[in-house]
């Protein structure tokens, strides 16, 4: 065996040296590979074909016959390639460094050459010294010769490159199994049968309420526990193999179900284990540790103690929370002097189950609950997909009960107690029924309080079903609210159930449609509530009612700012930001509530009370504007005479006394008018235009009566009334905006209705299209046929030529209204 260096090569540089060695090393594995390459492609072939699982495909004794097959070639080509091995040799390496470097002459040998013995030519030597000096010059310019492929040459059919290349096939398709599959293919089975090679497929799939991904069951590493929530459904389907394979659970074995030739499926619910395999034929396909996860019931619990609002409502702000998600919140409620009665079960949330946690503040009106006033235990009950419970520490206080001030309804509510608390006592609340129907001052003569008390005595009197006491309870609280509040509380409930909707809504994820189709509803439940507030209030008043100032430290409400929410919220839930849009809609829950709270309260302070003050002077002018315009219009029509002689002796000029006095009213009022419109200055920041228009008619009017000149004098007193009007609608919207919806305004208080209509010289003609319908009072017969009357005589008048123009002007304007 050729060494790859020489004591000659030891007087060459090391770097050359280096070169010289792995050119020799490149020459040895072109021999080696030229000798082996057969062999080594029988052995690429036979690894591929283990690692498919050909061989253990097949019956016993062929799979037996193919390894012996494999190993008889591999090893008698190995042992040809052994024989005809030759070793390089090192001028080999000296012949393959000068050829791959392309250096003339051959340098390297030129280099290692000496002369011959017995040649002591002096001249000769130097010619030699010459010669070697020049070719070592030449060394560090030769380079290492790279292997040349020999196989190619040797193997046109590329074999060896096939066989390459099925192996990475084959390392792919085997994947991290390729240990077991080589093992297997050394192991030959004589069981007369074929053995299909066991292809394994297993997943768990978590329970629907998880809402959890299917957990696909690959290879697991030691150590690693795959997390699994209770009642996973293990499913596993295993293909070919030789016996039945079995699910193994703790050491528990289930056998699979053979549902095809070859075909077997095993399905398992897993509520407890710590280790799963699946074994086949004394084989383990796989093997897998285990943490089955339980499922914890949800949690429930007050953020804050339950209490009642202003208005009696029950504030409750709660939360709650599950592993997976929650289906419903409830808040159970139970009578402490009464533990045996049925609980009081009342709806918080329901949820679809994709929420692990929810938290809301929710107002419930309790007060007509026949438990209101009683001590009760409250407790937060949350339910999770499962049906699990989850229970808050119980709360004790007494259920909001609601005090009316109106004496009748006070008593309503009494009867409805005892009704409560001493059913058999039905004669004596019929007797007291009766006593309260018989004093109709006291319930204002509203026919629908009465029709009511009637039917609860005639219900209590007659009915001796089970449900004739409960309905009459819910009668006799309905009229008690109508007598206390109208419709106020009605509408109040409407706008919570509404809320409460919309709120559902938006945790539960609806449609963008359906939540602008609740933001929709909310705001018209918004102003129904409010309208009926306003409309409450204007009857309090008009029965004498006070109106108080807000407590200390409150805030106004204004319309404009409930709008700008609505609007903000409309735009969060359209935008996606529906947590923001949910804290707004408590926001304005809570806004709401404080203001059904004390309507009266909440809609007055000090600045309020002398705008509306100064609304009822300008009323009080406009009144007395009107006034005076009417007298004008008779010392018109008076002056309109000429069979009225003066005395003789008299001085006075005809009409001309009379109107000092009404034009010293008419300055009166302009100087009025003056003095309102810089307190109105002072108190909105601005002043109608018309007001100053119609200060200028009255200037005008004034004049006009001092120079005695009634007929003159109705122009300017008509403009300054319609200009009062007009003013007095602005002034009515500046306050609108500046305090919000307060009532009275705009709702039929002042002397001059938006709506109302006028006869053609400016004065109220009664009809009004937006009078109250409590105003219109429907003519009798004789009365209808009193206004025909009148109607035809007005026509007669005014075909008349010998009537005065402005009276026959007057008429055929009057006349264009009907």
């Amino acid at each position: 065996m050729a060494r790859p260096s020489t004591p000659a090569d030891q007087s060459l540089p090391l770097p050359l040296r280096l070169r010289l060695g792995a050119t020799w090393a490149g020459l040895l594995l072109e021999r080696l590979t030229r000798a082996f390459w057969p062999a080594l492609a029988v052995l690429l072939l036979a690894l591929a074909l283990a690692l498919l699982e050909i061989p253990q495909s097949l019956p016993g004794w062929a799979h037996a016959a193919l390894l012996a097959l494999l190993a008889l070639g591999f090893g008698w080509l190995a042992w040809r390639g052994a024989r005809h091995l030759a070793w390089p040799a090192r001028r080999q390496a000296r012949d393959r460094v000068e050829q791959a470097s392309g250096l003339p002459h051959r340098p390297l040998t030129a280099a290692l050459d000496t002369l011959p013995r017995g040649n002591h030519d002096p001249y000769s030597a130097v010619l030699f010294r010459l010669h070697r000096a020049r070719a070592r010059a030449e060394l560090a310019r030769l380079r290492a010769a790279p292997p040349r492929p020999v196989v190619a040459g040797r193997d046109p059919l590329g074999l060896g490159a096939a066989a390459a290349l099925l192996l990475v096939i084959a390392l792919v398709v085997a994947g991290p199994d390729w240990d077991r599959r080589l093992l297997a293919a050394t192991e030959p089975r004589f069981d007369g049968a074929a053995a299909v090679p066991a292809s394994l497929d297993a997943w768990l799939d978590p329970p629907d309420y998880t809402r959890l991904a299917p957990i696909y069951l690959g290879p697991q590493a030691a150590g690693a526990p795959i997390a699994v929530p209770a009642g996973s459904q293990l499913l596993a389907q295993v293909q070919g193999g030789a016996g039945a394979p079995s699910l193994v659970v703790d050491g528990q074995a289930t056998p699979f179900a053979q549902t095809a030739s070859g075909l077997w499926k095993g399905e398992a619910t897993l509520e407890a284990g710590q280790t799963l395999a699946i074994t086949q034929g004394g084989d383990t396909l796989g093997e897998w540790a285990l943490q089955v996860v339980p499922d914890q019931p949800p949690s429930a619990g007050f953020r804050e103690p339950p209490a009642p609002t202003e208005r009696q409502a029950l504030a409750l702000d709660w939360q709650a929370a599950d592993d997976y998600g929650l289906a419903d919140v409830k808040l159970e409620i139970r009578r402490i002097d009464d533990p045996s009665a049925a609980p009081l079960t009342i709806d918080l949330a329901e949820l679809d189950g994709s929420r692990k946690t929810a938290a809301a503040k929710t107002y419930k009106d309790l007060t007509a609950h026949l438990w209101a006033g009683f001590a009760v235990e409250l407790t937060l009950v949350a339910t999770d997909e499962l049906g699990q419970e989850g229970r808050g520490e119980p709360l004790r206080m007494v259920l909001p009960e609601r005090i009316f001030t109106h004496p009748v309804a006070r008593a309503l509510v009494e009867l409805r107690r005892r009704l409560t608390v001493q059913p058999e006592e039905r004669l004596a609340i019929v007797r007291a029924l009766e006593d309260l129907f018989n004093m109709p001052r006291d319930y204002g003569h509203d026919s629908v309080v009465a029709l009511g008390m009637a039917m609860a005595a005639s219900r209590l009197l007659y009915d001796r079903d089970d449900t004739a006491v409960p309905q009459v309870q819910d009668l006799l609280w309905d009229l008690a609210l109508r007598l206390e509040d109208g419709d106020v509380s009605q509408m109040a409930q409407q706008l919570r159930d509404i809320q409460q909707r919309l709120m559902e809504a938006l945790e539960n994820g609806a449609s963008d449609e359906e939540i602008e189709a609740l933001m929709d509803e909310l705001e018209q439940a918004m102003q129904q509530y409010l309208q009926a507030l306003a409309e409450e209030m204007q009857k309090r008043l008009q029965q004498g009612a006070e109106l108080q100032p807000l407590p200390e430290g409150s805030e106004m409400l204004k319309g404009s700012d409930l709008q700008k929410m609505l609007d903000q919220m409309r735009d969060l839930a359209k935008s996606g930001a529906r947590e923001q849009a949910m804290q707004m809609l408590q926001q304005l829950q809570q806004m709401m509530e404080n203001l059904q709270a004390n309507p009266m309260a909440m809609m007055q302070n000090e600045a309020m009370q002398q705008a509306l003050d100064m609304m009822r002077d300008m009323e009080s002018l406009l009144r007395q504007q009107q006034e005076l315009l009417d007298e004008s219009h008779r010392q018109a029509q008076d002056s309109q005479h000429d069979n009225y002689p003066q005395p003789q002796g008299s001085t006075d000029q005809p009409g001309k006394k009379p109107m000092e006095g009404q034009a010293q009213k008419q300055e009166e009022l302009r100087r009025k008018l003056g003095e309102m419109m810089r307190d109105m200055a002072n108190q909105l920041g601005d002043i109608p235009e018309n007001m100053g228009n119609a200060e200028q008619s009255m200037r005008d009017a004034t004049g006009a009566l001092q120079e005695g000149d009634a007929e003159g004098a109705i122009g300017p007193q008509t403009e300054a009334i319609d200009q009062l009007q007009q003013g007095l609608n602005e002034m009515t919207q500046m306050l609108l905006d500046q305090f919000g919806p307060v009532p009275g305004l705009g709702q039929g208080r002042t002397g001059v209705r938006p709506g109302e209509s006028r006869d053609p010289l400016g004065r109220r003609s009664g009809d009004g299209a937006t009078d109250a319908v409590d105003r219109i009072d429907i003519p009798e017969a004789g009365e209808l046929s009193r206004s025909r009357e009148i109607l035809e005589e007005l026509r007669r008048r005014m075909g008349d030529p010998s009537r005065p123009d402005l009276e026959r002007d007057y008429i055929d304007r009057l006349l264009e209204q009907f």
